[in-house]
Order: C-alpha cells, then sequence, then structure tokens
C-alpha cells in the first residue's frame, strides 16, 4: 500500500549579481530556478513553491519585490533580508569628524571675535585717554574761562592774568588747588571757588573782600574789611561805610580790631544806620548813628543784649530830645 505524500517544489533564482555581476560575456546572467519536491508517495500530486533569491550587491532595483523584506510576496516568492553596509560605518566616522571640526571653527570663530571686540575697545579707550590727557583738543584757552563775583574791587582780567600761565593745559591735567591758590593771591578776593567747563574752559566764583569800614589816611580813606584787610583807597568815603575814626597803626591795632568784631556781629539793618565811629581804647567804643543820635557802646561783650536794648530804647530817645544812650552797662542803661 502506497502512502500518499505532497511533492513540494522549491524554485530558487540565483543572479549572477550575487556573485560580482555579469558574465564574462557581457550579457547579463539568467536567473537560476531549482524546483525542490517533497512528497511521501508516487502517485500523489506535489506542490511546488519558487524563492526568488537575489544577491545584494548586483545593483539590480528591487521593484520586482513586493512585499517586505523576509516575506513572501503575493506571487510566492520571498524576499532576502538586506543588512547595512560596511561603508554606513564609514559615514557616520566622517559625520562626527565634522561636527568636532565645525565646533573646533565656531569656537575659534568666537575667540577671534571676542579678541576683535576687546581691541576695538581699548584703542577706543587709548585714543579717548589721549584725548583728554595729552592732545590739545580738551585744552585750557583764556577765551573760555568765566568769572563769578568780580565786581567792585576785583576785576574779571585780574582773575584771567593769573590762570594764563597754565593756558594750553589740557582740562584733565589742570591743577584745580593750584588755580586756586593763584587767584586767592588777588588782595581783594575773600574765597575762591573753581570747576572745570568742558571742553576747554574753567568756572571761577569769587567773593570779594567788603569793606565795612572807611579810616582816613593822609587825606584819604583807607577801606577795610572785618579782618583788617585794606580792600582800597579812595578819596571820598562811601555812604554805606562808617568812618572808623582810629588812625591806623601798630599802636592802635588791637582797638582796631575790636571795633571790627564788633560791626560783624550787628545786624545789618544797625550796621547801616552808623555814620562814625570813635574809640580811645578797646573797652570806649562809641558810635554816631546817622540821626545823630551817640550810642555809647562800651567793649565788644553782650553785643546782642546791646541791640536788643538799642532799638527799645531809641524811638525814646528820640521822642525825648536825647542824644546819647549809654550800653556800656547794658542792664541799666541811661539815656541823657
Amino acid at each position: 500500500m502506497r502512502s500518499s505524500g505532497v511533492s513540494g517544489e522549491v524554485r530558487v533564482r540565483t543572479g549572477a549579481s550575487a556573485l560580482g555581476g555579469t558574465s564574462g560575456s557581457g550579457t547579463e546572467a539568467v536567473p537560476e530556478r531549482r524546483r525542490i519536491s517533497s512528497g511521501g508517495g508516487s502517485g500523489a500530486a506535489g506542490t511546488s513553491r519558487t524563492f526568488d533569491l537575489e544577491g545584494t550587491g548586483s545593483g539590480k532595483p528591487r521593484a520586482q519585490q513586493s512585499g517586505r523584506a523576509g516575506k513572501p510576496t503575493q506571487s510566492g516568492a520571498l524576499v532576502a533580508p538586506t543588512t547595512k553596509s560596511s561603508s554606513k560605518v564609514a559615514v557616520l566616522s566622517t559625520g562626527v569628524a565634522d561636527r568636532l571640526a565645525e565646533r573646533e571653527a565656531i569656537e575659534l570663530h568666537d575667540k577671534r571675535r571676542k579678541m576683535w571686540i576687546f581691541g576695538s575697545v581699548f584703542a577706543v579707550l587709548g585714543l579717548l585717554t589721549w584725548a583728554f590727557v595729552f592732545s590739545s583738543v580738551f585744552a585750557l584757552r583764556l577765551g573760555e574761562v568765566q568769572v563769578w563775583g568780580a565786581e567792585k574791587y576785583v576785576t574779571e582780567q585780574e582773575v584771567v592774568d593769573q590762570i594764563k600761565p597754565i593756558e594750553g593745559t589740557p582740562l584733565a591735567r589742570l591743577d584745580m588747588n593750584g588755580i586756586h591758590d593763584a587767584v586767592a593771591q588777588i588782595p581783594n578776593v575773600k574765597s575762591v571757588a573753581q570747576t572745570r567747563r568742558w571742553p576747554n574752559g574753567v568756572t571761577i566764583t569769587i567773593v570779594e573782600r567788603a569793606p565795612v569800614a572807611a579810616v582816613p589816611v593822609e587825606g584819604e580813606y583807607a577801606l577795610l574789611d572785618l579782618t583788617a584787610v585794606e580792600v582800597a583807597t579812595v578819596k571820598k568815603a562811601p555812604k554805606d561805610v562808617p568812618i572808623v575814626n582810629i588812625p591806623v597803626g601798630k599802636e592802635n591795632e588791637v582797638t582796631l580790631t575790636t571795633v571790627l568784631e564788633v560791626l560783624d556781629t550787628l545786624p545789618q539793618s544797625l550796621l547801616k544806620d552808623i555814620k562814625s565811629i570813635r574809640a580811645f581804647t578797646q573797652d570806649n567804643i562809641v558810635f554816631t548813628l546817622r540821626d545823630n543820635l551817640t550810642v555809647q557802646w562800651g567793649n565788644s561783650a553782650e553785643t546782642q543784649l546791646k541791640v536788643q536794648v538799642l532799638e527799645r530804647l531809641r524811638p525814646t530817645a528820640l521822642d525825648e530830645g536825647k542824644s546819647t544812650i549809654d550800653l556800656s552797662a547794658p542792664t541799666f542803661p541811661i539815656i541823657r
């Protein structure tokens, strides 16, 4: 008894391209088909399968494949799976090297850019330093000097002449203390303040010495400030400056200084009403007011109290026709 079996035919197509391309004659090799039959009996109908195997190196298009790699197509052919070529690894290595080279190039570019920026900044700073410190672009010009406070006893030209030797010096290198000392040497300058005025000038503000006493000297009057410095010499005493009848000299220096101290403490309202002052000693100071009232002031003590008492008694003395108010003892004033 024959056993029934199934015969199968497997057809394997191999291309010459799998072995290296075309044949030596230049014609394309025909793929080989192999039938593999399997069966258990001689009379049984067999089945056959054809496998289509193509080499990966043939360069032949895969258009004949209708299924995914490793799976049979509709015709029953199996497509062999493809593997990555060894050249792919070389491509990856080349890409990493290119990226490293690109990164190095970027870092080098950043370094050069930073160096260019720093260099430009240093160049600009150097140019500005040269312009401000060494060049004549910002140098002092006498025509750009401003003087404030020069009125009666100091002229602007006197101030400018004091700083003439430093003309042309860059403002950044000006010795401002030197300017102060030079202007302060002017006799009638009491105080000085100075500032740079860019680009080519300075501003100098002065306070003049103000005369508070006119002392007769050989037919003229020496105008003295509160520190006994002679401000000017005039032929006629100003109306707003009291005449101090105390001879100038060493023997009267203490008396004159005491009188100036008293004048320095008097309010402006009373100071402008004093017509003249005389003193034999520092303890016997006498004022004559512009309304011809005589005030025996005494010494320089208790000045504020004496001012208050005088303001209270002065209207009374004038109303009563009195000519003298004795304030040498302000707590016991006398009107006569």
